[in-house]
């Protein structure tokens, strides 16, 4: 018995398929009015950010300028030697132990004293080049030893006191290479030193140094090798100077960079 094939469905016909809804795409119009309005938020963004950074560094700036109003002014720094007028300075020259500086008008005067020697024969004090010499800045009724300086003794004569420290300094210079290497043998274990070397304008070759004394007290010392062969060291220190002038390493820089040595 045969049997009837079940009817295949039919393909639906054009008519038949509903229409597919078109899609709405954006206008074009709606599309650009958001991009500039995008753009305008951004750009009113970075004007506002520019406009706070510029009125915050114009305002920090004007803090800084009144508190630098505000600060006490320190005093002039020193005057350098081209703003020195010579008119400032006197000129002080010894022709025996070989040396020429100027010094500060404020000054009266230099003054040099010898202890002279005791003469082994007669056993009396005599005046004589040689020996100790000790050289005072003078300020009205007050003397300010600043320099010391030795000429070895000749012959029977032997020095009538030890003359201290500066004058055991000023003893034991006998060569230019006390001087130069100086500061080398200052040198602490870690290679440090309060002591500098240099040659001033004219030439002389010189150290400066910070010398310990008493616990707690500390003396600037500069020292030299006169140019006169029976002229031992000559040094300069502000031990006495610097209790009665705050400017006493100034004053001694001073004569210091102005030195010329003589034979």
């Amino acid at each position: 018995m045969e049997q009837n094939p079940e009817p295949l469905s039919q393909t639906p016909s054009l008519q038949q398929i509903p229409p597919i809804p078109p899609t709405k795409l954006p206008s074009s119009k709606k599309i650009s009015t958001k991009i500039i309005i995008a753009v305008s938020l951004v750009f009113l963004l970075f004007i506002s950010i520019a406009g706070a950074y510029y009125f915050g560094t114009q305002s920090n700036k004007t803090l800084r300028t009144q508190d630098t109003e505000q600060l006490p002014r320190t005093s002039s720094p020193t005057p350098t030697p081209s703003t020195i007028t010579r008119s400032d300075f006197s000129t002080y020259t010894n022709n025996e132990i070989g040396i020429e500086f100027t010094y500060p008008n404020s000054f009266k005067d230099i003054s040099s004293e010898s202890e002279g020697c005791i003469d082994n024969k007669s056993n009396k004090r005599i005046d004589t080049p040689e020996g100790i010499h000790v050289f005072s800045l003078n300020k009205g009724n007050d003397s300010f030893p600043f320099m010391s300086t030795f000429i070895p003794y000749t012959g029977n004569c032997e020095s009538p006191a030890r003359g201290g420290g500066w004058v055991d300094y000023a003893r034991g210079i006998t060569s230019k290479e006390d001087i130069s290497q100086y500061c080398e043998k200052q040198k602490t274990e870690d290679g440090t030193s309060n002591c500098i070397t240099f040659t001033n304008p004219n030439g002389v070759l010189i150290t400066k140094s910070v010398q310990q004394g008493y616990p707690g007290e500390s003396t600037i010392m500069y020292r030299m090798k006169a140019i006169k062969p029976d002229v031992n060291g000559i040094v300069l220190y502000d031990a006495v100077l610097k209790e009665d002038f705050k400017n006493a390493e100034e004053i001694l820089d001073n004569i210091v960079n102005s030195l010329k040595l003589t034979n």
